[in-house]
């Protein structure tokens, strides 16, 4: 810990030797009190005098206990990102929001539980150095990341405003992908890293469109849908489908010559489905499949699910 510690200081250091010989007023912001990664935030007087007192003890705090989230490390996913966050004057962090790019809180929200996590882990050391809110209102600050994957190398450092956290890949890493769902309870089989590229160099393109559920047929009985139509939407770059209540969706999958793998899926997390339509319990669309002219059969063990082509 003392050894990262002394190496990140080292960094700190030469950055902002560099950065006072420019316009700018620390590692993150400029003499207006900008956010050198994006003009389009900013503090207040007051607050941009209390980051720079305060910077260069909790960029290191939190750049030493920053963790690259591992189902996106294993994914191969990175990410830009500028979060904000509030602090009061108990020195309490909340409201963690990617502010850009927009619209991606749930794509990145493993990069940014990673952040919050960094940032809560240090309240207590960032209240004892003055790192909260001077009144009753909650102040907002920002923090712009960079998570990369390399080949080769792996480290931690501050350019151009940004922190830029890079770990090194592993050539063979075992990714989860969802197999079958009871309930809540997710049951997920694993396939590796290199045979996942594989499987995505030969991906059917006669897979894709969009699909209506037809019925399925579980071990009991053949099941229609009563209250809504079911879709299932297949691009190059997503999986899409809804369900009673939810609209979910994922960019993490894999179709090779007869199965379908789904990595991490969101949805929009409403209660609940299979209330009132007990079909939206099957459909889990991982597993095997059969295409025949314009019928998609596909198998898992809550059932077999027949969709026709749109």
């Amino acid at each position: 810990m003392k050894k990262n510690i002394t190496i990140f200081v080292i960094l700190i250091l030469i950055t902002l030797k560099h950065y006072g010989q420019q316009n700018h007023s620390g590692l993150f912001y400029n003499s207006t009190k900008e956010l050198i990664a994006n003009h389009e935030f900013k503090l207040t007087k007051d607050q941009l005098k209390k980051w720079k007192k305060l910077e260069f003890r909790i960029v290191t705090a939190i750049m030493d206990s920053l963790k690259y989230p591992p189902m996106a490390k294993d994914a191969g996913v990175y990410a830009s990102i500028i979060i904000s966050y509030t602090v009061d004057n108990k020195g309490n962090f909340e409201n963690f929001h990617i502010e850009t790019p927009e619209n991606t809180q749930k794509k990145y929200n493993q990069f940014l539980t990673s952040v919050a996590s960094s940032v809560k882990s240090n309240s207590q050391f960032f209240l004892q150095i003055g790192f909260k809110s001077e009144s009753n209102q909650t102040e907002k600050y920002f923090l712009p990341v960079v998570f990369k994957i390399s080949s080769d190398t792996a480290f931690k450092s501050i350019k151009n405003g940004w922190i830029e956290f890079t770990v090194k890949e592993s050539p063979l890493i075992w990714r989860d992908y969802v197999l079958s769902t009871n309930g809540c309870e997710i049951v997920k089989g694993s396939i590796l890293k290199n045979q996942i590229e594989e499987a995505k160099n030969t991906s059917p393109t006669n897979l894709i469109g969009k699909w209506k559920v037809i019925k399925v047929e579980s071990q009991e009985e053949t099941i229609y849908p009563q209250k809504r139509n079911y879709y299932l939407s297949l691009s190059e770059n997503s999986i899409n489908y809804n369900l009673e209540v939810n609209n979910c969706g994922t960019e993490d999958f894999v179709i090779n010559s007869d199965e379908i793998l789904l990595g991490d899926v969101y949805c929009t997390e409403i209660c609940c489905d299979g209330r009132h339509d007990e079909i939206s319990n099957y459909l889990i669309y991982s597993g095997k499949y059969e295409l025949k002219d314009s019928t998609l059969t596909i198998f898992n063990n809550k059932g077999i699910i027949f969709l026709n082509k749109e």
